[in-house]
């Protein structure tokens, strides 16, 4: 898993490679101006995320392990204005 404040209004696949490495899925919510934005990441072969829920300052998204047997969990990402 990786959190990381962007400050992007956009997100493309050949940055998240570049950030994360090739093996990892994103999701992200953009800046707004130059404050703020959210990239949630993860390994692929080793997390499942579902359930993605967006607000205009905030990411949550529900994480399992990858595996026969995983309890899911939260993850919630918030940022505010400055």
């Amino acid at each position: 898993m990786c959190i990381q404040e962007t400050k992007l209004s956009l997100i493309y696949n050949s940055l998240t490679n570049e950030i994360l490495g090739a093996r990892f899925d994103y999701d992200f919510v953009p800046a707004i101006n130059v404050s703020g934005g959210v990239l949630l990441g993860w390994h692929v072969n080793t997390w499942v995320v579902t359930n993605v829920m967006k607000g205009r300052f905030s990411l949550s998204d529900k994480v399992s392990k990858n595996g026969p047997v995983a309890d899911p969990w939260w993850i919630t990402v918030i940022y505010g204005l400055q």
